[in-house]
């Protein structure tokens, strides 16, 4: 399974980075941190930065974005089954996660009526051209709206009930100016006063230990408090079982094609850009209950001599599951290609002491959607 960008997208990308020599964009791009957190005014209000985010980040946070939605619609179908979603994206930028969730939906014959919320007045200017550029939002079921305000304005006005809410790169950023408690609670307040009886709420952060180890003390939170239910990435509703191990972060990194001028820009950088790495969470307001009971990879396929295996979180804590060499099979061979994130079904294999051993008639199972 790979993703990759759309024709369109590359195309507007390399008419705005043409006339821009390689070596100089990969330096705007060497000057943005992995985690675009702290820095993230700058970037907006130096065109430069701005130029290098759109070259090179703004591709990822789009395909992101596209997975997770595509997850949510493979494993829980009825969350998108009413035909007008009223979706907003808080924090959008220069706009990846508002134009991943409008393709999204337009593929589906869904139709959508997005709010794009966005407090820096550079990124907004950006993101209000490129819209006109690169969507035909015209006699079209598809609707976006600009909102140029804050997180705390829009919970303060608790004006609309949203189906869908989008945070990508926004709780960090207000961990970082609030403080834990205070970011927490912003976020609950939205649950609460922004989203539908019924909604769901994204939440896109980097893949950082720190911030993927925020998200999972916010699931927990959320558990105890229960404004809301935790559907993905784990399919259970247990607080997490590896969160008491400091060392230990959940993080997905999906296989993904980057286009060519990725790839020349990272001639210069040297980064591993071959995946797309994020830690997220999902969450559902109102009555929720399933029987999924798959398992996410927290590791990929490890090989060791004579065998290999691969750690998994299930409802009852971290698995490894191990497969010798002599016992590769059809039925099994596909754990050899599982990834960090990957969703898998794993049926016959024996208990261990430690560890669960697959056997020649085991299966395995890769969810891709």
């Amino acid at each position: 399974m790979k993703l990759y960008l759309p024709d369109y997208l590359e195309e507007i990308i390399l008419h705005k980075i043409k006339k821009i020599d390689t070596i100089k964009l990969s330096k705007y791009v060497y000057s943005l941190t992995e985690d675009l957190i702290e820095i993230r005014e700058s970037y907006f209000n130096d065109e430069r930065k701005l130029l290098g985010y759109f070259a090179f980040f703004f591709p990822q946070s789009y395909l992101k974005l596209k997975y997770i939605l595509e997850e949510i619609d493979f494993f829980f179908p009825e969350q998108f089954a009413n035909p007008t979603q009223i979706i907003c994206d808080i924090g959008s930028g220069i706009g990846p996660s508002t134009i991943s969730l409008y393709d999204f939906f337009k593929k589906r014959n869904i139709g959508s009526e997005i709010f794009s919320i966005e407090k820096n007045k550079n990124a907004f200017e950006f993101q209000n051209i490129l819209l006109e550029e690169c969507l035909n939002l015209k006699n079209n079921s598809q609707k976006i709206s600009l909102k140029n305000k804050s997180l705390e304005e829009l919970v303060s006005e608790k004006k609309e009930k949203f189906t869908l809410i989008v945070l990508s790169l926004v709780l960090g950023e207000v961990l970082n100016q609030r403080g834990k408690r205070k970011a927490f609670n912003i976020i609950k307040e939205a649950i609460k006063k922004l989203l539908d009886e019924n909604g769901i709420l994204i939440i896109v952060e980097p893949a950082t230990h720190s911030n993927s180890r925020n998200l999972i003390n916010f699931r927990d939170e959320i558990i105890k408090s229960n404004p809301a239910y935790p559907i993905l990435p784990c399919f259970h509703k247990n607080t997490c079982s590896i969160f008491p191990d400091k060392d230990d972060w959940c993080i997905s990194t999906i296989p993904w094609e980057p286009p060519d001028f990725m790839k020349e820009i990272n001639k210069y950088l040297w980064r591993d850009i071959g995946y797309l790495k994020f830690s997220y969470l999902v969450l559902k307001k109102g009555k929720f209950s399933s029987d999924i009971n798959y398992l996410r990879a927290l590791t990929p396929f490890l090989k060791e001599k004579g065998k290999g295996k691969v750690v998994v979180c299930s409802e009852k804590g971290k698995k490894i599951f191990e497969r010798l060499e002599r016992d590769q099979s059809e039925s099994n061979r596909e754990i050899e290609t599982t990834w960090r994130g990957a969703v898998l079904g794993i049926e016959n294999y024996e208990k261990k002491a430690n560890f669960f051993r697959l056997k020649k008639d085991s299966k395995v199972k890769i969810f891709t959607f």
